[in-house]
């Protein structure tokens, strides 16, 4: 695993990495196996075999790819993030608008109130007993007035 190649990964990349190691080391034994047995391998070969420039050049690749990967995630994000700052601005807005619309119906409420409030009509009470006074009087003075005989 090259940990030095200062390239983020993730866990499932550092999984599959270790998979394919540990499936080729096997092979790696048993490589050197047949000329353990027949005396030929010297101190220097028991060593480990450097890695060769294939893997370099495919890690270049997977760098360029990530790079790649990377910018269009950032592309990605930043554009997303452009739409919540317009999505906010635009509700930032709204709310502006409704308080001014709030505003302008209390200015409108409070010159109503300055004005004399107008009164309903109401119904004639049906107490008998209030108006029997007034009946009285009335009924009085119609027997008073006399009119003289017709004829």
């Amino acid at each position: 695993m090259n940990i030095g190649s200062g390239i983020k990964k993730s866990g499932g990349q550092i999984t599959k990495q270790a998979v394919k190691q540990i499936a080729q080391e096997p092979f790696e034994v048993l490589k050197t196996v047949a000329k353990q047995v027949s005396g030929s391998e010297t101190s220097a070969s028991a060593s480990p075999p450097p890695q060769s420039k294939p893997q370099a050049s495919i890690s270049e690749i997977e760098v360029k790819n990530l790079n790649e990967k990377d910018k269009t995630q950032s592309r990605v994000m930043y554009e997303s993030l452009q739409k919540e700052i317009q999505a906010i601005y635009v509700q930032k807005k709204e709310k502006e608008r409704q308080t001014k619309e709030l505003a302008e119906l209390q200015k409108a409420s409070a010159q109503q109130e300055g004005k004399p409030l107008v009164e309903p009509v109401t119904r004639r009470s049906r107490n008998p007993l209030k108006g029997m006074a007034k009946k009285i009087s009335d009924m009085g003075k119609r027997a008073e007035i006399r009119m003289p005989p017709s004829g």
